[in-house]
Order: structure tokens, then C-alpha cells, then sequence
């Protein structure tokens, strides 16, 4: 959304205003996708958490 509609630079300038709401965004949504699965699986739930902990691991050394 930051990105391709906003057109908001947050990457580059690393103002925490800007990129405070981002990261929250991110972080709740891979959140409620793990504990909607974990809730009727707990085998699927492991498996979301550890994709989602996969995609946080991949972000981080792409994006530095």
C-alpha cells in the first residue's frame, strides 16, 4: 500500500512515522493469518508461523 498507492518513500528515508504504521500492518496481518489457521489445526498453525517467520527472515536480507 506504501509502496505501489501511496507512493510513500518509507525504505529510504526510515522516518519511524511513517514506517511505525507499515510494520504494524504487516505484523497483524501475518498474525491473524496464524491464529485463524491455529485455532482449528495445530499442525497447520505451526506450519503458518514457521512460513511467516521464513517470510520476516527473507525481508530482512532483502531489504538491507
Amino acid at each position: 500500500l506504501y509502496d505501489f498507492v501511496l507512493k510513500i518513500p518509507f525504505r529510504e528515508n526510515w522516518n519511524w512515522k511513517l514506517l511505525t504504521p507499515y510494520l504494524i500492518l504487516y505484523y497483524a496481518g501475518n498474525y491473524g493469518f496464524v491464529v485463524m489457521v491455529w485455532k482449528d489445526s495445530l499442525m497447520r498453525g505451526v506450519i503458518m508461523l514457521s512460513l511467516v517467520i521464513i517470510q520476516i527472515i527473507v525481508n530482512i536480507i532483502t531489504h538491507t
